[in-house]
């Protein structure tokens, strides 16, 4: 078997790999364009009745049991509620409120942050 020979790498060979890769990346965009609207008519079209059926396993079953038995709610009670909690919180970002939290921080004085430290430490060891 002959062993090939490693590809010479000119400049119009980078161009046309660079481009292909280009057209890779804008089919893929277009494939996902077609995907997605295809699927917003699909849901646009369809009638829902509100009902769902899922499969879990037998332990988060009994579980699930358990727990709405224990709180007085059905089963299908307690998953709306994790559906509308998980809706509620897509938008959520919590790295937007971590930044505020940073821009908080930054207005604090670290001589501050040092001097509030040794308190609480001192505090915490004299059993207050």
């Amino acid at each position: 078997m002959e062993r090939q020979r490693p590809r010479v790498v000119s400049g119009a060979n980078a161009f046309h790999d660079l481009a292909g890769a280009e057209q890779g990346v804008f089919e893929a965009q277009a494939n996902s364009m077609i995907v997605r609207y295809y699927f917003e008519e699909v849901i646009r079209m369809r009638n829902y009745a509100g009902r769902i059926l899922i499969r879990v396993p037998s332990e988060l079953h009994k579980d699930l049991a358990r727990e709405a038995y224990e709180s007085g709610r059905s089963i299908n009670q307690l998953c709306l509620e994790a559906i509308l909690a998980r809706k509620a919180l897509r938008k959520y970002d919590p790295w937007k409120a971590i930044e505020e939290i940073w821009k908080q921080n930054r207005k604090v004085k670290p001589r501050q942050v040092q001097t509030d430290i040794l308190r609480a430490i001192s505090e915490a060891r004299r059993g207050r």
